[in-house]
């Protein structure tokens, strides 16, 4: 399902071969989205023709992609339905949530 969505968006076949940027930028957002799925390493690479070793360096690689190509975060939110907005407001909560934790430990502590 993710590898068809992912080829509808892009045009790319995450399945192929192919040392190009975009194709292995393709495939590290197919096994990180897969890994959020629950897939194993083994499941993943066999989805996407790799090794499970291979897949472990996606997963590792994927932030740093992540934050130098901007489009591979529009992608993964389009993928997986979330809206940019709701990103941002969902981690502001969080953060707002950890802010209140801290002080409460600061102040228990004194």
């Amino acid at each position: 399902m993710i590898i068809e969505k992912i080829k509808q968006e892009t045009g790319i076949d995450v399945t192929l071969k192919s040392r190009k940027r975009e194709q292995v930028e393709m495939k590290t957002l197919a096994s990180f989205l897969l890994r959020q799925k629950g897939y194993s390493l083994i499941q993943i690479g066999k989805e996407l023709n790799l090794n499970h070793a291979t897949i472990i360096h996606h997963l590792k690689i994927y932030p740093s992609i992540k934050h130098y190509n901007p489009k591979i975060q529009e992608l993964e939110n389009t993928l997986i339905g979330k809206k940019p907005d709701l990103v941002v407001e969902s981690l502001q909560k969080t953060i707002e949530l950890k802010d209140k934790e801290i002080k409460q430990l600061k102040q228990s502590i004194e």
